[in-house]
């Protein structure tokens, strides 16, 4: 019986110390990036395309912004620290990335380039940052002003005839 109540004790002295990842605007800011040139910030609520002068505002419901911080609790995406580059074997080219960027305290806590592709079914952190990755990519590719974005920056590659990956 006092074997249990060890055991008990440790189990829940363990669960105490997992650390709380839920998303404050406060303590984080999140940005994604579908190529290098299309920035999102999650916080300012802004759309940046960096080849050219470019700055809209990104509106996102409350259920879409629940989405997303949800998501970022349940896969504990506020514990990973540093620089991940996460592709199946060799990246294909021109890379199809999606990029995420977690600052906390402002400070950069981790930069993740995920192929777009990628899915993994092994447990561990690389199939957090997939599912993290599909919620995300699926809220916004199907918002507005995303797409708007998009657009703007397929007609000036379109229009300068000019490839930028």
């Amino acid at each position: 019986m006092a074997k249990i109540k060890k055991i008990l004790i440790f189990v829940l002295l363990l669960a105490s110390c997992k650390s709380d990842t839920k998303y404050n605007e406060q303590e984080y800011n999140m940005i994604f990036a579908y190529s290098p040139w299309i920035i999102v910030d999650f916080n300012s609520k802004t759309i940046d395309i960096k080849a050219i002068p470019y700055k809209s505002s990104l509106n996102l419901s409350e259920n879409e912004r629940r989405l997303i911080t949800d998501a970022f609790a349940k896969n504990r995406i506020g514990d990973i620290k540093g620089v991940m580059d996460i592709a199946d074997g060799v990246k294909p080219m021109p890379p199809n990335d999606f990029g995420i960027k977690i600052i906390k305290q402002g400070k950069v806590l981790s930069e993740i380039t995920i192929d777009d592709g990628y899915n993994s079914n092994v447990p561990g952190e690389k199939k957090r940052i997939a599912l993290f990755r599909d919620v995300v990519r699926n809220v916004l590719h199907n918002n507005a002003d995303i797409k708007k974005s998009r657009a703007l920056f397929l007609k000036f590659q379109t229009d300068n005839k000019v490839l930028i990956l």
